[in-house]
């Protein structure tokens, strides 16, 4: 049986919070830890945890690191074993099955004998209409073509992987880098094969510096 906890990183943002966490407690199926680290100065930091107490979620908080040092320490004390999703604050679940569907989802896929190390959500993006790139990259292999183009990018919400191999390829263990998403992807590619595109909604979030496209061709040169 497939174990999924989530890891959910803010700062000074109280309500988008509340929303995140709100949207994970209507899940049918709820994750086995739910982490939530926290760089909010003083003024916000009891409220954050004040929420996280409330919706039974384990409090961190941590010096203010970038976003890619706070969610390598929400990974410190999850199960090697586990799959994980970063949901951080701003983002949220798109249905109340995500989560459960997930299971499924890999939980099918070992039965059928074959193994599930990641795997991408219908996404969409929540900014001026936009729709996230998965609806048009229909196949693992269609998908990992664009990635590797650098055409395309790969927002933390959508993705479903294990920590183990986050902690292994050691991705947001280094210096704040806007691509780190997309290098991870890229590592996992070329080691574990092409991602499962789950064929369910997965996660809404609003737009962010992490979802431009232009670091990413870039970094696809590299590798």
């Amino acid at each position: 049986m497939a174990s999924i906890s989530l890891v959910t990183i803010c700062m000074d943002n109280p309500s988008a919070l509340w929303q995140t966490c709100a949207s994970v407690a209507r899940q049918t199926q709820q994750p086995r830890q739910h982490i939530i680290v926290d760089s909010s100065t003083i003024l916000h930091r009891k409220q954050m945890r004040t929420i996280a107490k409330t919706f039974s979620a384990q409090y961190r908080w941590v010096k203010p690191s970038g976003t890619y040092g706070a969610m390598a320490e929400g990974l410190r004390d999850l199960s090697e074993n586990d799959y994980v999703i970063f949901l951080n604050a701003t983002d949220w679940f798109a249905g109340e099955k995500t989560l459960d569907l997930t299971v499924s989802a890999i939980n099918d896929a070992h039965k059928r004998g074959e193994s599930f190390y990641w795997g991408l959500g219908k996404t969409p993006v929540r900014d001026k209409g936009h729709t996230y790139f998965l609806k048009h990259a229909q196949t693992p292999e269609k998908l990992w073509k664009m990635l590797t183009r650098g055409t395309i990018g790969l927002p933390h919400p959508s993705m479903v992987c294990r920590v183990g191999d986050i902690n292994r390829l050691g991705t947001f263990h280094k210096p704040w880098n806007v691509s780190l998403d997309y290098e991870l992807a890229l590592k996992l590619g070329k080691e574990r094969g092409a991602p499962a595109v789950l064929g369910f909604p997965f996660s809404y979030y609003d737009q962010h510096g992490g979802s431009a496209t232009a670091p990413w061709a870039t970094l696809a040169s590299k590798f």
